[in-house]
């Protein structure tokens, strides 16, 4: 059974609250995410994203959260619940941090849009 786990907005994020995306790949994320809270797992929301995108050739196997533009520059991270099925969760709310610091629950971090100096 796979462990609960949250990932972390990237620590250069733009927003420290989760924002709306105004467009692309990661407005199709949110969107999926807000219309079906914990009902997919990660290789099924990838499938998702890239079916409403009409874009059946992408190759998914590699796609991963933690690189994901909601984290590295939206403000939300992702929680994967003890099912392995995902949620967003606003970097503001009380879940988010409650998620970041319960013993039982892996944390990993955003993957950072820039390179440290």
């Amino acid at each position: 059974m796979p462990q609960e786990e949250i990932i972390l907005i990237a620590s250069d994020s733009e927003r420290q609250t989760g924002t709306i995306p105004s467009g692309g790949v990661a407005r199709v994320y949110y969107d999926v995410l807000t219309e079906r809270p914990y009902e997919l797992t990660e290789h099924e929301l990838h499938k998702e994203v890239a079916r409403r995108r009409r874009r059946s050739d992408l190759q998914t196997d590699s796609y991963m959260l933690k690189r994901n533009k909601l984290v590295k520059h939206w403000g939300w991270g992702f929680h994967r619940d003890a099912q392995g099925r995902i949620g967003l969760v606003a970097r503001e709310s009380e879940a988010y941090a409650r998620l970041s610091c319960s013993p039982g629950v892996k944390v990993t971090h955003g993957y950072r849009s820039r390179r440290s100096n």
